[in-house]
């Protein structure tokens, strides 16, 4: 499918969380948004707006402005924004307060964080 990307000047995210979990790289910004389809084999964090499919073996974290509807195969999941659709992650889902995910999941370990 054909890729499109739109930006907009938005502020930098407030939290890369590279202590917590290792080097992350940025691959879409905030004010960002994509059509198509996602493949990564490293740590990664979403800002901006993606529709499509992801897929990778390693962490996806969905930044707090983050909207994602897709198909979302990865080994790890972190969901600060929002997320829609279906969702494969091999070792672990886990919702931060304030994150929301809408979807089928299937996971090994499904973590809440309170509030």
């Amino acid at each position: 499918p054909a890729l499109a990307v739109t930006q907009t000047r938005a502020p930098a995210p407030k939290n890369t969380p590279k202590k917590e979990y290792g080097e992350v790289r940025s691959a879409l910004g905030s004010g960002t948004t994509i059509e198509g389809k996602l493949t990564f084999d490293s740590p990664v964090r979403i800002d901006g707006t993606l529709k499509g499919e992801i897929t990778s073996s390693s962490l996806l974290i969905v930044g707090e402005q983050a909207v994602v509807e897709a198909r979302v195969q990865v080994g790890s999941l972190v969901v600060h924004g929002q997320v829609t659709g279906r969702v494969d992650a091999a070792e672990f889902v886990e919702i931060k307060e304030g994150g929301s995910l809408t979807a089928d999941i299937s996971t090994g370990r499904l973590i809440i964080e309170e509030g």
